[in-house]
């Protein structure tokens, strides 16, 4: 990310979580991996009561912000050593999906292994996300026809 020349244009938090994702140290990764959730998850305060709550971070911000980096690095997050780490990808993949909906679409030929690998991971909590993330973002058969789609030479 820091040689992207694009890198200077983005969102300055997510660049910033981008880069300690990058790390090797686990529990900067850990760290890197909450505030992204956080950030994915963090709503404004409403101007008028009643009003319906808007999130700090755009939906726009997020796709060209985080998309074009996060296939590289949840493929790696999601085979680390560290299972929390593990945990915490799956969660924020989770909520990426759920942020940014069908403009994921795109990038899910390049996620789709790690996330589906990781349904089955020998840490219980990671498997749990993955599943939970799996099935919310792909209801019913939709996630069969994910598969399908995918397993398609």
């Amino acid at each position: 990310m820091d040689q992207d020349p694009t890198a200077a244009l983005l969102d300055a938090d997510f660049l910033a979580v981008l880069r300690r994702l990058d790390k090797r140290n686990s529990a900067t990764k850990q760290k890197a991996l909450t505030t992204l959730i956080d950030l994915l998850r963090e709503l404004k305060e409403p101007e008028t009561t009643g009003a319906p709550q808007e999130y700090v971070k755009s939906e726009d911000s997020i796709v060209s912000s985080v998309l074009p980096f996060w296939p590289r690095l949840f493929n790696s997050l999601s085979a680390d050593d560290d299972r929390r780490v593990r945990e915490l990808a799956q969660v924020a993949m989770h909520e990426l999906a759920r942020r940014v909906g069908r403009k994921l679409m795109p990038f899910l030929k390049e996620v789709v292994v790690s996330w589906t690998f990781c349904a089955v991971d020998a840490y219980e909590n990671t498997a749990r996300a993955a599943q939970r993330g799996l099935n919310e973002t792909f209801p019913g058969k939709k996630l069969g026809e994910l598969y399908r789609h995918f397993a398609k030479p």
